[in-house]
């Protein structure tokens, strides 16, 4: 007879000989170790007497003492009942009275997938193209990483170059705390107020933009909020004076400040309009 595969199925069941598993319809069936081997050689010969002995040579060796029948009619009894079997109307497991068991079932084909024999060389042709693929996928991967940073630098670059460096300054190069500034029409002088220079007195002052040589116009610390005429030659400095609010012309070339009229008070602002 035709040795059989490592599964055979019969009715609703399943047996795997490979992990000693019985299924029902994909169900485990609980069958202890020893029951499964008894069913296994009853399934190995379906329709054949399989003797007592048989199964105490197989299951039970000579070295091992145990009560062998009532080991045999335990197991088998556990054996139908996983099955649903009945002795007196048996389907599947048949008692044969003082001689052994005998699988009366109806054994159904299991389709036996064949494993392909693969030599050394087929396995080293089937993976070389993977290993290809894969050292293919790190080129590529590397070559986007090398691009990535390229193009990051190449942009911070292009950003950097289109922010324009902004450098901060100073107006003048004078030393002392210099306040209320106004600067002529063009932008190319300043008149403000100097304090905290022990080189030089308080009052007002003008400078070119960027330079360090101070004009003093006035020496009053009271003097502030000057403007300049619209052609930058002159200015104008209100101020009290003796408890009277007076207009003070500037001439920037001087050194001294003329009293020009009295300002009236409403006409201060205009000095900045």
């Amino acid at each position: 007879m035709e040795k059989p595969g490592l599964n055979m199925r019969f009715g609703d069941f399943e047996a795997d000989f490979r992990t000693q598993e019985l299924r029902k319809q994909g169900v485990r069936v609980k069958l202890p170790r020893q029951s499964f081997q008894i069913l296994q050689k009853l399934l190995e010969r379906p329709g054949e007497l399989v003797t007592r002995d048989e199964l105490r040579q197989a299951l039970w060796p000579g070295d091992t003492y145990v009560d062998f029948d009532h080991g045999v009619n335990n197991s088998v009894k556990r054996i139908r009942d996983a099955l649903g079997d009945s002795p007196d109307a048996p389907r599947y497991i048949e008692t044969l009275p003082r001689l052994g068991y005998r699988f009366v079932g109806s054994i159904d084909e299991v389709p036996v997938v064949p494993v392909p024999v693969v030599s050394s060389a087929a396995r080293e042709e089937v993976g070389r193209p993977a290993r290809w693929r894969w050292r293919f996928f790190l080129l590529v991967l590397a070559l986007a990483l090398v691009l990535a940073g390229i193009a990051r630098q190449w942009f911070f670059l292009r950003v950097k170059e289109s922010v324009p460096v902004v450098e901060i300054v100073p107006l003048t190069g004078v030393i002392g705390k210099q306040n209320l500034a106004s600067f002529s029409p063009d932008g190319s002088q300043v008149t403000f107020t100097l304090t905290n220079d022990p080189k030089r007195g308080n009052g007002l002052y003008t400078a070119l933009v960027g330079g360090d040589t101070l004009l003093q116009l006035t020496d009053d610390p009271r003097d502030c909020c000057s403007a300049w005429s619209p052609d930058g030659q002159a200015g104008f400095l209100p101020q009290f004076r003796r408890g009277i609010q007076h207009l003070y012309g500037l001439a920037l070339g001087g050194h001294t400040a003329e009293a020009l009229c009295p300002l009236p008070a409403w006409a201060l602002s205009l000095l900045h309009e």
